[in-house]
Formats: C-alpha cells, sequence, structure tokens
C-alpha cells in the first residue's frame, strides 16, 4: 500500500499573481511591470493562539476573520507590485455632468 500524505495548503488568487498559505509559511508571487516574479514570505499566525481559540466554533471565526484581513494585505501589496496604481494616476479623469 502507498503512503499518503495529507496537506493543509490554501491559495487566493492576486493581482498577477498567487498567494498560497500553509501551516508554516505564507508566501505570494506577483509579476511586476518588468516581467520579473517578486516572491514574498510571511510567517502563518495561529499556531500560538491559547487553548481557548482552538475550540471548533471559535476556531472557525477567527480562522475566517484572519484570513480574510490576511487576503486583503496581500491583494493591496500586489497591486503595488503589479503597478496599477501608477496606472490609475496616469489615465486622465472623465467627467460626465448628468442633466446638461
Amino acid at each position: 500500500m502507498s503512503e499518503q500524505k495529507k496537506t493543509s495548503i490554501g491559495g487566493q488568487a492576486l493581482l498577477e499573481g498567487i498567494m498560497m498559505r500553509g501551516p508554516e509559511v505564507t508566501a505570494m508571487a506577483v509579476r511586476d511591470p518588468d516581467g520579473n516574479m517578486v516572491i514574498e514570505k510571511f510567517p502563518t499566525k495561529g499556531k500560538e493562539r491559547g487553548k481557548f481559540f482552538k475550540l471548533p466554533f471559535i476556531r472557525g471565526i477567527f480562522n475566517m476573520i484572519d484570513s480574510l484581513s490576511f487576503g486583503y494585505k496581500c491583494l493591496m501589496r500586489s497591486a503595488e507590485i503589479a503597478g496599477l496604481e501608477d496606472e490609475l494616476e496616469d489615465k486622465p479623469k472623465k467627467v460626465t455632468i448628468k442633466g446638461e
């Protein structure tokens, strides 16, 4: 019988890249405007929480909040790296006035 290994890795799509989250390390890879890959690594939070935070319902709430907030931070960071903020600032703003 072959040995099987269970993994607990998840991910999220980012602008011009991806974020992968594992039990020990979270990493994101984003393509910059020059075509280079920028890789950043962060320690995954959650292991050092107390016993109260490991209760099933409480654990789910805190993991969801942590995933949403960290996913949003990675999404904003990927927009910075990809240079999307610069493109938005360079475009002329179109103003339309209704009723005239």
